[in-house]
């Protein structure tokens, strides 16, 4: 059964559906986000000097997302581990014409094609849902929409301590039991200023111009991923 262009993939939905759709720790805490500011402090010299929109910046629809800096794993299916590490700004994803391409030493490949939408995953380890999205939900559309000019980015942001920031190890452990071929970062001061209490969060961006289409906690349903191919549409 198809909704739109889409296919819905009943045996991955009724897993997903048998699974609480979203982790809440019941804290009712949310870390401040970093200040502002559109000029990452990584980098600034891979990706062909296209800048970053102007502010004002922001983490919540409709707005702007600032240009921060990660690190971690451009292409963990390659190897992980310290010597595979790198540092990624979200600059490195910014494709004003649709048409640019990474640039001599990026870490996504020098000449391959920027996306033109990129999605924003927080998960924990503590929490199932994510752990259920990561294993039935994400590498189906991954596979789906990369080749047609989207990319996905999960930031595994808390331990599995409730509260914890997560660490190398835990992203390691993250990496490996989900297969994870697109990049995977920490956020250890949750710059992206997602509920500490509800996971997973994912963050939908129009890479034209950086604006946080859709921000979504919990498992993102047919609505989400239809917005999302809008996006790639010529």
């Amino acid at each position: 059964m198809g909704v739109g262009n889409r296919i819905i993939k009943p045996l991955s939905l009724v897993a997903l559906m048998a699974a609480l759709v979203a982790c809440t720790s019941g804290s009712g805490d949310a870390l401040d986000p970093v200040p502002d500011s559109g000029r990452s402090a990584c980098g600034d010299d891979l990706d062909g000097g296209l800048g970053y929109p102007a502010g004002p910046y922001g983490t919540t629809e409709g707005q702007i997302i600032p240009s921060f800096c990660f690190t971690g794993y451009a292409r963990p299916a390659q190897g992980t581990g310290e010597a595979r590490r790198v540092e990624l700004s979200l600059r490195n994803f910014y494709n004003p014409t649709g048409d640019a391409t990474y640039g001599p030493g990026s870490p996504f490949g020098e000449g391959e094609p920027k996306p033109k939408a990129l999605l924003i995953n927080g998960s924990a380890l503590w929490c199932n849902p994510c752990k259920n999205e990561a294993a039935q939900l994400l590498p189906g559309e991954y596979a789906e929409l990369q080749p047609r000019g989207m990319e996905f980015m999960v930031i595994v942001v808390e331990s599995a301590s409730i509260g914890e920031p997560a660490d190398f190890a835990d992203l390691d452990s993250w990496v490996d039991e989900f297969a994870v071929n697109y990049a995977a970062v920490l956020d250890p001061v949750n710059q992206m200023a997602f509920r500490t209490d509800t996971f997973p969060a994912n963050a939908l961006v129009s890479t034209a111009d950086m604006t946080i289409v859709k921000l979504d906690y919990g498992i993102p349903q047919e609505g989400f991923w239809a917005q999302a191919e809008g996006l790639l549409e010529p």
